[in-house]
This record gives C-alpha cells, structure tokens and sequence, in this order.
C-alpha cells in the first residue's frame, strides 16, 4: 500500500505533537496552604507503645504507553508507576498492628475510607513502587480518564475502634520484605476531565490522596 507525501507529512506531524496533546491528566497535588496539607498519622502499635511512621508522598515514572493507530493515533494508553524515593525506616515485626487516626482531616470521611496494607514492588529501575495508574486519552478531544492506583494489596483486617481511628492488622504473618500503610475510599472512581478545561469537575480529594503512603520493613528472622 502506498502512501501519498500529504499522509506520511500529516502522519509524521501528528506523532510529533501526540505527546503533548496526550499528556495524561493527573489529579493535582495538594495545596500546601490549605487544609488538605493535613495527612492521617500512622502508629505501629507494639502493646502499649505506639511509634509513628513517617509519610511519605510518591514520586512518578512512565511504566508504558500504547496509541491506537501508528499514524493517526485516536487515542493513548499511559500507566504511571509511583514509587518512593526514601527506603522504609521503620522496622516491624512480621505480625504487627498498625493504628491510622483521620481525627483533623478535612477530606478523610470515616464512611469513605479503608486503611489497607500495599507490598512495595521494585519495577523499571525504581524501588519501593507503590503500584500503578492508567490514564486513557482521547487524543482528538484531548479529554482523559484517570483510574485509581492500582496496587498489591496484602489480606488484613481493618476495624473501626473510634470516630477517627482504625486499626489494621495484616491476616496472617507478613514475609520480609517492604510494605506501606495507605489510605483508600473503595468507592472511589475513575475521574475524567479535558485539559485546560476549568469546567472540569475537580477529582475526589482521595484521589488525590493515593500517593500517600506510609512506609515500613519486615526483616528476615524479625518476630
């Protein structure tokens, strides 16, 4: 099949501006002044002593991307991996308990939210990777759909034991190896918008939230 110089030259200029008019929209981060800068604490419990993990906010890389069609991409397929730049700090033992308080945060509603254990994965050169997300763009009307992270979920129980406190236990001992406390809305959707449109409705505040993590380490012979 030939192809005419008006379709290679039309072809070639598309695929050099694709990139840019399919840049995946990503939900924004959180103000730095304003009350969303407001995060839930987490505590390793261990009897009556509680030791806080420190947050920690993931940073992205580009996991893959697919177009629809070579020359005249219809749409792009972009997952994002998010990982963490610093290692865990905190050690745990390989049954332990953890405490997550969402007492003070403005976005965090008790109805909406599920603590949940995540294992740390390392990908492409990145460590600590705290799990996957898809955007989907229309590349025409540049209008992109951004699904929830999708992360390794480790089996735990997680129970209500306050107006603004949970505590998560993993359902059998963990195996070493690295892992994050993270805080999820099961009902959170995927969240569309057009770029540049400020029509857009914003996303969920707990999407903007899933990059939040809270690290730690289970050691090998750790009980």
């Amino acid at each position: 099949m030939k192809w005419s110089p008006f379709a290679v030259i039309a072809g070639a200029a598309l695929l050099s501006v694709a990139p840019a008019i399919a840049a995946p929209i990503q939900p924004p981060a959180p103000p730095s002044n304003s009350s969303y800068s407001s995060s839930p604490h987490v505590f390793m419990v261990a009897g009556s002593t509680q030791t806080e993990i420190p947050v920690g906010m993931a940073q992205q890389f580009l996991a893959n991307q697919s177009r629809g069609i070579l020359f005249m991409p219809t749409n792009v397929t972009t997952r994002m991996g998010y990982f963490l730049a610093q290692a865990p700090a905190i050690v745990s033992p390989s049954t332990p308990a953890f405490e997550v308080n969402i007492a003070g945060v403005s976005w965090a509603d008790p109805a909406h939210i599920v603590p949940v254990i995540i294992r740390l994965q390392s990908t492409k050169g990145h460590e600590h990777v705290i799990g996957t997300q898809t955007t989907n763009t229309a590349v025409f009307t540049s209008v992109s759909t951004v699904d929830p992270i999708t992360d390794d979920r480790v089996s735990a129980k997680a129970d209500l034991i306050g107006k603004w406190r949970f505590r998560i236990t993993p359902s059998q001992s963990l195996e070493p190896g690295e892992y994050a406390i993270a805080v999820r809305d099961p009902d959170v959707k995927a969240w569309s918008g057009k770029t540049g449109d400020p029509a857009n409705t914003p996303p969920p505040m707990q999407q903007m939230f899933q990059m939040y993590a809270w690290p730690f380490v289970v050691k090998s012979g750790q009980q």
